[in-house]
């Protein structure tokens, strides 16, 4: 017989919820199902909540505790994102507040240009929070693309071969790293009236502020420039932390890339419709786990949590 949270939760984490939210009703499972991830909306008393749990091979989780515990007040004390409620490391498991809102991926605000004016403004108030020169992210990053680069892809030989080339040959600087989300697109923003807000967190980590626009790049802003404009009137000129030197189609300060630019966009489309330089530097944005290359209609086919009102 399915309990409460029908099957999804272990035994632990079912009884520290119950623990957290006693007498507990589950109105919606929320989850992907394309990993092991778990994402519950439920009710307690006169208010709704989200448990996210997982495996303990599960980073994601990880990921976004500790955005929670860092970063996301910045957004959540606007009501732009959850705010934390309960969470437990050892168990992999964590309670926010439910964000009233639709879904902007495939929605009228997924391309109407208010939408990334705020997506733009939200970035950078997350982005500014701290900054840290990073002497190690660049040869990391160089060296884990280049691992893709040599494993399974659907990337045409000569482009690896002339990509892992250049990696090869590329010299790694120190770099500024922020907060960032890690996967910042329309499918992780909500949009309640026309207010936007941010949910899911499980990418968090502090790379440099152009990792957080790749997605982007590869999709929204490819198929509408307008958009790319439209965010940077939102997210501002450089304090400091951006490049003069590498520019966007739109002619706006593009963040400082790594040493992995604009190869990876260029496999996916053979063309620069977005920005001339590209960062791979969030580069899980163009690679599955197994290395194979995924294509800008394969990100955004993936199933999400449906339109919220």
């Amino acid at each position: 017989m399915d309990s409460w949270h029908r099957n999804r939760l272990s035994k632990g984490q079912a009884e520290l919820v119950e623990s957290w939210l006693p007498g507990l009703r589950m109105l919606n499972d929320l989850s992907w199902n394309l990993a092991d991830t778990a994402v519950l909306e439920v009710e307690h008393g006169q208010r709704r909540y989200i448990v996210k749990a997982g495996s303990p091979s599960n980073h994601h989780i990880e990921g976004e505790i500790a955005a929670h515990q860092s970063s996301v007040h910045v957004l959540a004390r606007q009501i732009r994102a959850p705010r934390l409620v309960r969470a437990d490391l050892l168990l992999n498991i964590l309670v926010t507040e439910y964000l009233d809102g639709c879904l902007v991926e495939g929605s009228e605000a997924e391309y109407a240009t208010a939408t990334y004016v705020q997506a733009g403004s939200l970035l950078r108030a997350f982005h500014d929070q701290a900054a840290r020169t990073d002497r190690d992210y660049e040869s990391a990053a160089t060296a884990k693309a280049l691992a893709w680069l040599y494993g399974r892809h659907r990337i045409e030989e000569y482009v690896a071969e002339r990509a892992a080339a250049l990696l090869g040959a590329y010299e790694p600087e120190p770099v500024i790293v922020v907060p960032t989300h890690g996967d910042w697109q329309p499918r992780n923003w909500l949009i309640n009236g026309t207010e936007l807000r941010v949910i899911d967190f499980g990418r968090y980590e502090l790379r440099p502020a152009a990792s957080d626009l790749s997605r982007l790049a590869v999709q929204q802003w490819r198929a509408v420039p307008r958009l790319e404009e439209a965010f940077f009137a939102g997210y501002g000129s450089d304090p400091g932390a951006l490049s003069s030197g590498t520019l966007c189609s739109c002619g706006k300060p593009f963040p400082r890339l790594p040493g992995p630019t604009g190869l990876a966009i260029k496999s996916l489309r053979n063309r620069a419709t977005a920005c001339s330089a590209t960062p791979w530097a969030n580069s899980e944005a163009l690679f599955t786990p197994a290395g194979s290359l995924e294509s800008p209609q394969d990100v955004m086919g993936r199933p999400r949590e449906s339109c919220r009102m």
